[in-house]
């Protein structure tokens, strides 16, 4: 099992150099990693929860605990109902991209992506992913994905254009796209950009570039797909 860590730092507005590539597909021990069959375009469905008590995930490089988000919410004053509906939203964006499929379940330990709040607070938000250490071919199939939020910062629901608040739906769609393969192209211009940004909100045209490239275009679109 192999776990890698991937981060959304925050460097503050787009600058003029720097400008991310159209997409890049996370590589781990010299393969792609996806979902589902070990092929490109071949879509996947997944499952995602929260975490209800102290997760420890020894093997990944970092975010090696998480604990329930509730500290973090009431540090920002939001509700845990519009928490997870930001979260849903950013699965929802990443379904109209490409044919994937995200179902929420109730218990932690039956899902396939697991959220939430460091431990030991860091940065802005991390995802690890663990791939399957038996693969020969071009493609390594992903196993679980953990993201976690740093709870100290300050988070809102929505978009209101203050960069000392942190978007919940910019943020999880961002670590999402590591969950189902994606890395970081570059600084800016797409949501896969390291640096976060609320300029221009929601998945770019080289993230669903991306997206599609892995899990095929979304079930009953066109090939003109963006």
């Amino acid at each position: 099992m192999r776990a890698v860590l991937l981060a959304f730092v925050f460097l503050g507005l787009c600058v003029s150099s720097g400008f991310a590539a159209a997409y890049r597909l996370l590589v781990l021990d010299g393969h792609s990693v996806k979902w589902g069959s070990a092929q490109y375009s071949a879509g996947a469905t997944l499952t995602y929860s929260f975490v209800r008590g102290l997760a420890k995930f020894p093997d990944a490089i970092n975010c090696k605990a998480m604990v329930p988000v509730a500290s973090m919410l009431e540090h920002s004053k939001i509700a845990e109902q519009d928490f997870r509906a930001e979260v849903s939203e950013a699965f929802r964006e990443w379904e109209q991209a490409a044919n994937l499929r995200f179902t929420y379940v109730e218990e932690p330990d039956n899902a396939d992506i697991l959220i939430g709040a460091q431990q030991k607070p860091i940065g802005i938000a991390f995802t690890n992913v663990w791939h399957s250490p038996a693969s020969r071919g071009e493609i390594a199939t992903i196993t679980h994905a953990s993201i976690c939020f740093n709870p100290q910062l300050t988070w809102e629901s929505g978009l209101d254009g203050n960069m000392q608040t942190l978007s919940v739906r910019q943020v999880t769609a961002h670590e999402i796209g590591h969950a189902i393969g994606l890395d970081h192209p570059g600084k800016t211009g797409q949501l896969m950009g390291y640096s976060y940004s609320e300029e221009v909100p929601g998945l770019h045209a080289g993230d669903m570039m991306g997206a599609v490239k892995l899990y095929g275009l979304p079930q009953g679109s066109s090939a003109n797909h963006r």
